[in-house]
């Protein structure tokens, strides 16, 4: 943070002068960061809009899954595949290492795409979380499939699901900080919210399935994480989008503060 941090874009060591170009011009259109213009969230807006909750439904399905991973990985692999505990905890951080290595090689996915393609954003989110979301469900799936006498082959399965859900960076996370630049704290806010919700669930839920630690119990787990990681190939492409919402506008902001602006003018003093 001492290092690479910054107080803004123009101070950053690192970054180029088209990055920052590009950062003066967003923020300057989305009239963001003016801390010293009042904005009111917008909250109906928000709770209405199709965009949002299909951005949020499908963070959650992307979180819900790996909260399984992370939390209950170790068993999983004690239990079925009778791995000892020192071999157990470098393979349960495989999958993490995954993870953490797709995302940075998906933002970077990403920016390629916007360079080299006439895709709007909302398609290249489309097209990031459909592959990450069908990848995380298709290779959970593929792990209930195997024995302990394929052990080796379920943990490349669990990293590759875990590598595809780093698609969801670029996709269902970008599109739901991008609908309202201006309001993306309070849309995140509520968000994690719910996320925050399904991570109370999931152990409770888990636990309550897996009892025993049998296989059958822990592919009943999987199923549930597998149907909950394809949600969004329905819900956020049909609803989802990663444009500005025209209630997020500047224009549509200036016109909500001009219309405050009349009708304080015109009530009784």
């Amino acid at each position: 943070l001492f290092v690479s941090g910054a107080d803004k874009p123009s101070k950053q060591s690192c970054i180029s002068d088209a990055e920052v170009k590009f950062i003066t011009v967003s923020n300057a259109y989305e009239d963001v960061g003016k801390k010293r213009t009042e904005r009111k969230v917008p909250w109906m807006q928000i709770l209405r809009s199709p965009a949002v909750w299909a951005a949020v439904i499908a963070v959650i399905c992307h979180e819900f899954p790996l909260m399984t991973m992370i939390m209950f990985l170790p068993s999983y692999l004690h239990d079925v595949h009778h791995y000892k505990s020192t071999k157990n905890g470098i393979l349960s951080a495989l999958p993490t290492a995954s993870l953490w290595l797709s995302k940075l090689a998906s933002s970077y996915a990403n920016s390629w795409l916007q360079r080299h393609t006439s895709w709007n954003r909302s398609t290249i989110c489309k097209v990031l979380n459909s592959l990450a979301s069908l990848g995380l469900g298709a290779f959970l799936f593929a792990a209930t499939l195997l024995d302990s006498t394929r052990a080796p082959l379920a943990v490349l399965f669990l990293c590759l699901s875990m590598a595809s859900a780093g698609l969801h960076t670029p996709g269902c996370q970008t599109a739901l900080v991008s609908l309202a630049p201006a309001y993306s704290g309070a849309i995140t806010g509520f968000a994690f919210f719910f996320v925050a919700c399904s991570g109370i669930a999931n152990p409770i839920i888990t636990k309550w399935i897996a009892q025993n630690g049998t296989p059958l119990e822990w592919n009943m787990v999987f199923y549930i994480s597998t149907a909950i990681a394809l949600l969004p190939l329905i819900v956020f492409n049909i609803w989802g989008s990663a444009d500005v919402q025209w209630w997020a506008s500047q224009k549509a902001s200036t016109a909500s503060r001009k219309s405050e602006k009349s009708s304080n003018s015109k009530s009784p003093a």
